[in-house]
């Protein structure tokens, strides 16, 4: 993980993630970040974002702009970066950033554990 939050507002640990797609998009899903979307990419690569901009988040005073990118490997090996971009929820200026690296293996149905 990454930051330049004093203090850093989320800790993310162990949390399922899903990768799939539905008609032309790419939808990825974590427990506990909103939904993210994006166009799937060729040679396994994942490039999503939230869709309505910045959200809400379980920080009060916190809305975060979620995207995450990198790429599954043919063997089924994820390596993927998670950003989450902080806004101040009263004057919409930007507050900070944290960054996750996320991997594991590709489970079935498309399903894979972030680590």
């Amino acid at each position: 993980m990454g930051h330049n939050c004093n203090p850093p507002p989320v800790a993310l640990g162990r949390s399922k993630l899903t990768i799939s797609t539905r008609g032309k998009s790419l939808v990825v899903n974590i427990d506990t970040i909103p939904e993210m979307a994006g166009v799937p990419q060729k040679g396994g690569k994942v490039n999503a974002k939230t869709v309505k901009g910045a959200v809400p988040t379980t920080v009060q005073g916190l809305d975060a702009k979620y995207s995450i990118a990198g790429k599954i490997e043919e063997g089924g090996m994820l390596q993927l970066v998670l950003v989450a971009e902080y806004i101040k929820h009263d004057d919409k200026k930007p507050y900070c950033t944290q960054s996750w690296n996320v991997t594991g293996l590709r489970g079935t149905a498309d399903k894979s554990e972030k680590k």
